[in-house]
Parts: structure tokens; sequence; C-alpha cells
């Protein structure tokens, strides 16, 4: 154990010497996680705001510049915050244009042709788990589907295919999957494994120990990612575990982290966990959850990511201070560079007046072996105060901090400047973000002058508290812009992590259009077909065919979020701030399937809160084939507040009102 965990603590001498011959793990780099309906409304902003936000996450030497982009590989389950279309939710029902996580990709790509694309299932389709003793041939038979897709229909080549979600798995699935992507051609397509928080417990306690004793598994698989490895697992609470996962041949990711409200604290903890996640444990990759947040704010999560943009009726969007946490990385590095060996690669910064404790942490780089090689080294001082995550310290380390600026010496290999003789003339790039609430446009990504190196080719830092600097020899970097101005979201100044189950402030700067209509005459744009403007759809799939909204999923899917939300067929639009207000719709229930386990049912909900990931709260008006309704609190065992029969609804179109007033519930049908 103490050998793969040879950089965690490691005391900086006074000088800090960076041997840019001796290299180190291949980084992998830094990007976003693309799901659970995260970037919903975004689809149904107009021009020029769609594209400049994409810009800033996407746009090399931008904004985020992020270099790897997972995307959920749709089920029509919900998967978090909302159910993704699936392109087969019949066994060979191909749907090309299903979702928007191709479009996502294919802008990510239009941006930076160079950025890994990811895929990760969060459920499957209903015939994919219908038969339990096939699920392994299912489950390959329909991801590989999804891969031809990507590849034919959209020109999207996938770097890396994962399995499922936080879900548990079996060599069997993964070996199943090996084969039929090989016997499809794509041998190219590496295996994601794991993709769960690390540990006992959790659903591949064993990860390892599958790895190590199956050699087929062993060569099927190229990478291993975690969720919250650094703060779920901290080191100490089962170092025999990380031991065995240390052992591995495989690349070490980071493949789900963050999850924090994107306050300034929010920004901190992220910025700490590019560089910690290196540091404590080697991981090479860091994807950040939500890539952005472009859905309901009734939804749990909301204003997690590196952007916000859950407002297409008004054009407003906000770029994160989060994204120049990224750029302070992505702008200096590539994905094949290489981190420094052992400490040269990476530690925490000694505490200047407190001996065994530690106020920072930097990452250093190269580009390749050669003597003109560029290099950035990456320096950030959070402390554990004010840039806690969400989901623990976000390290193993605890880096109390500094209230006063550190001055750091930091010394490259002697070669470095004798290779790049413009290195020792015009000295090294200098950016800084001080992330606070005030003086946004001063303080996020500013270029600093210039960093002279000495004749030992060193130079000295100046590094206040809470702050990330890059020194990089890379040129172009910049705070990319949009004019007129780049529109933003202003955070409420809270310190203290937020998360999930957190509540937090109203976000939205222009409400939803009220009152609101629709009849369904048109769709949303020509690249999203039959995809319905504001529309979420929390579980099932919804689309407008000849002006009318359709839930086409007849069988149920099987759904990674459990509780009772992901068992209803609902899709949502407004606002969370309504109180008052009566919802209208013109109804129709085709005649039900032999197959179907219940009678099908209609309705509405109002004053709906919270959803996604939690049970939540709505009174609902419902009618079922048979003519019976009810009035209830929903998603409660609660009796119903009112019910009774009506005569059997047929096929004709039925009008159902449910009206909220105060205390005051009131509903009619026709």
């Amino acid at each position: 154990m103490a050998a793969a965990l040879l950089l965690v603590g490691a005391a900086c001498a006074a000088d800090v010497h960076l041997d840019t011959t001796a290299l180190g793990f291949e980084f992998d780099g830094l990007g976003g996680v693309s799901a659970g309906t995260g970037p919903r409304l975004l689809i149904d902003y107009e021009e020029p705001a769609r594209s400049e936000l994409l810009d800033f996450l996407f746009l090399p030497q931008f904004g985020a510049s992020l270099q790897v982009l997972k995307i959920e590989i749709g089920s029509d389950a919900s998967s978090g915050l909302g159910a993704e279309q699936s392109i087969e939710p019949e066994r060979g029902h191909i749907i090309n244009n299903a979702g928007y996580e191709f479009w996502m990709a294919e802008e990510a790509k239009k941006r930076n042709p160079d950025i890994k694309l990811i895929g990760l299932a969060w459920g499957f389709p209903a015939w994919v788990t219908a038969d339990a003793g096939n699920v392994s041939a299912a489950a390959a038979q329909f991801l590989a589907d999804w891969v031809v897709v990507a590849e034919q229909n959209h020109s999207l080549t996938l770097d890396y295919l994962g399995y499922h979600n936080e879900s548990p798995w079996t060599i069997a699935d993964l070996l199943a999957l090996r084969a039929e992507l090989d016997r499809r051609g794509y041998g190219a397509l590496k295996l994601l494994a794991g993709d769960a928080p690390p540990g006992p417990g959790w659903q591949s306690p064993d990860i390892a120990q599958r790895i190590q004793t199956n050699a087929t598994l062993d060569a099927a698989v190229a990478a291993v990612g975690f969720h919250y490895p650094m703060s779920i697992l901290p080191r100490g609470v089962d170092d025999s575990w990380w031991g065995a996962v240390f052992a591995l041949k495989q690349k070490r990711w980071s493949s789900e982290d963050y999850s924090t409200f994107s306050n300034s604290n929010g920004a901190r903890c992220l910025g700490k966990l590019f560089n910690r996640n290196f540091i404590d444990a080697q991981f090479t990759s860091t994807l950040v959850w939500d890539l952005l947040w472009s859905t309901y704010e009734t939804l749990a999560c909301t204003g997690q990511g590196l952007a916000w943009a859950a407002e297409p009726w008004s054009g407003v969007y906000g770029v994160m201070d989060t994204v120049w946490m990224a750029a302070h990385t992505t702008q200096f590095t590539a994905v094949g560079w290489r981190y420094l060996k052992g400490a040269s690669g990476g530690a925490y910064l000694p505490h200047p007046d407190e001996a065994g404790k530690y106020a920072g942490s930097y990452v250093a780089l190269v580009s390749n072996e050669s003597e003109t090689a560029d290099v950035t080294v990456v320096v950030e001082t959070m402390n554990s105060t004010d840039a806690a995550c969400v989901y623990g310290n976000g390290g193993w380390v605890n880096v109390t901090g500094s209230s006063r600026t550190l001055s750091q010496r930091f010394c490259l290999a002697a070669r470095a400047c004798a290779g790049r003789p413009d290195l020792a003339r015009d000295g090294l790039a200098a950016f800084r973000t001080v992330v606070h609430e005030d003086d946004y446009e001063a303080d996020r990504f500013v270029e600093l002058p210039r960093v002279s190196l000495d004749s030992s080719c060193c130079f000295t830092a100046s590094l206040p508290p809470n702050t990330m600097t890059t020194f990089s020899s890379v040129k172009g970097a910049k705070r990319g812009r949009h004019q007129p101005g780049d529109t933003r979201v202003t955070r409420p100044p809270e310190h203290s992590p937020v998360g999930c189950d957190d509540p937090k402030p109203p976000m939205n700067t222009v409400p939803f259009p009220f009152p609101y209509r629709t009849d369904f005459s048109w769709a949303n744009a020509t690249r999203f077909q039959d995809f319905p403007v504001y529309l979420s759809d929390q579980f099932g799939s919804f689309h407008v065919r000849d002006g009318v909204l359709r839930q086409l999923i007849t069988t149920r899917p099987a759904s990674w979020t459990p509780g009772v939300f992901s068992d209803v067929a609902s899709t949502l639009l407004g606002s969370k701030m309504w109180a008052d207000y009566s919802v209208k719709t013109t109804v129709r229930m085709p005649p039900a399937l032999p197959t179907d386990p219940w009678p099908r049912v209609t309705g509405l909900y109002a004053r709906f809160s919270q959803g996604g990931f939690h049970t939540p709260t709505a009174y609902e008006l419902s009618l079922n084939e048979l003519g019976l309704w009810n009035l209830t609190k929903a998603f409660t065992n609660d009796a119903p507040l009112a019910t009774g029969r009506t005569g059997p609804p047929g096929e004709a179109w039925h009008v159902m009102v449910l009206t909220v007033e105060g205390t005051t519930i009131s509903a009619s049908i026709d």
C-alpha cells in the first residue's frame, strides 16, 4: 500500500524540483458527464445563446475546453433527473435520432475533434432484462446497436464504452459485450469497467479481484472508473481494497465526481479535486457530474455542474466558476501528456506556519519526453473550510490552508531550459482564478504578467489563499468571451457544501411563461424531430406525433433510480414558484394491450416538487381506462382526497382540469 501511495502527503522542500526528464502516468483528460436529463432544456435555446454556451464547454482555449465527454445511453427509464430516449425501445426497432446525447457529442466534436467520447447506460429497455437467463447477451446487443447508430448515423467514434452505471455486473456481462463489439468490427473500442463508488458495499466490491483472477477479463478491460473515490472511501477505511486496485494495470479514473452546488464553495471544491485525485491515488482523469444544469429547478440536485442553462424562454445562461477551474488544466494540456514521475508530478504544499499541515497542492505535466516539450504546473491553495465537497473532504489529506499568501519556488530540470531557449527568454505564462462572490470580471482566469525563470531554470510563485494558478509554456490560453457580453447567473453567497438533498434558492431570472398553452401542432426543431418543447420526461418516452403528445413505451424499462417515481410514465414543465394555478389537458387512452399488467391511466400533477433521485410531492388527478378517477396526494399511501367513477373513457378525447389555490384543490373531467 505504501508504494501505491507514494505521492500522498509528500512534503515539499523549500524548492519544488520538477524533473521533466522523468515521465510518469499518462494524462487522460478532464471532462463532463452528460446524463440524467441534466442538459434537457439546452436544446430549446435559440441561437446564438445555445452555441455560445457550448463554446464555453468544449471550444479549445476558450472556456472549460473539456477533453472528455461521457454521454448517457438512453433507455426511456429514469436515470436520476428524468428519462432519456432509447434508440431501441423494442428489440430491433431502431430510432436513429432518439434523444439529445448524440447531438451533444456532435456539438462537442464540432468544436474539439480530439475530444474523447465515452458511452454508459443508466438503465435498459424492458426487452433487455425480460429473460433473466439472457441478460448478458441482450445487453451486449443493445449497447452494440447504440455504438452502430452513433457511428453510422452521427459520425461519432466512441473511445470507451461502459456497461451499467452504479449497478451490479458480472464477468459474463463484460465478456459478452467485448465479444459482441469484436464480432461487429469494434475491436478498437475500449471497455471501461466499474463506474460505481469504490469499496465494499457498492455494486462492484471485488472489481480488482475479478480482473486479477480472470485473464480474459483482464485483457478485455482498458480502464476502471470510480465515482467520488477520494470522498466516499478515504484512505485508511479499507487500504487493502485500495491496494488491490492500485495493483491493476488498467487506467484508473474518477469517472464521476463533484455533484456539488456550483456556488463559490463548489468551484473551490472542484478545483482541488482536479489536482488531488491524481496526487492521492493517481487518477488520471476526472469527469464532472453534471456537465451542466439545464433542467427544472423543482428536481433534486439543481444548480450543479459547469454551466447553467435552465431558461430557454429568456435565453439567459450562466458560465459558472467551475468552468475556469477546469480551464486551469485543460487550456494548457492535452490527452496523452504525461504527469512527471513521483513527487515531481504532484504533491502537497507544506503549511508555512504549522508543521505537518498543508496549504495547497500542485501537479506538473509535460507534453512529451523531448527537450523541447511543453510544461504545465497547476497549483491550488483551497482550504477544507471554504472548499468542502458534498461527499466529503475531496481528498485523503486534510489541507487546512493558509490565511496568508505563499511564496513557493519551482525548479525545472536544467534540460528544460536548455532545450527551450524561449523559456529563458520569455518565461512562463501565468493565469489565476480567485474564487469568491465579488468582482467576477477581475478575478476569473486572469492572465498575469509572465513569470521569469532564473539561471537555474527556477521561478518563484506567489500563491494567495483559495486560488487556482497555472504556469505554462503553452501559448494561446484565454478567457473566452461572446459579445455582446457574457450572460451570467449570480450565485448566492453560500460557503457550505450544498448537495442534492439541501434546499437551494431560486435561480431563474425570468419566470416560466405564464399563462402557458400549447396544442403540440409543432415540434421543437427539425434536428430534434418530435421532441416537445420545454417538456422534460421523467419516465417513459413522450413524442409529438401528428399534433398529439404521445407516451410510446408500453413495457416498463429497467430503471437505475429507485423509488416510487420511477414507476410512473410522466413528463413535466413549469416553475416550482407557481402556487395558485389551473392545469388543463385534453387526453385520450388507446385500448390496453393484452400484456399490460394493469389498466391504463392518465392524469395531471400540480405543485410538483423534488423528483428525480427522491420521491416527489404533488397533487394528482388520475383517470384510468375503466372510468375510475382519483384526486390524491401523489406518491403517498394516504387515502384519496376524492374518488369516483365515470363511464369508461373509451377512445374519445376528455378534458381534465386540476386547480390549486391556497389550501383548496378542485378537479373536473369533461
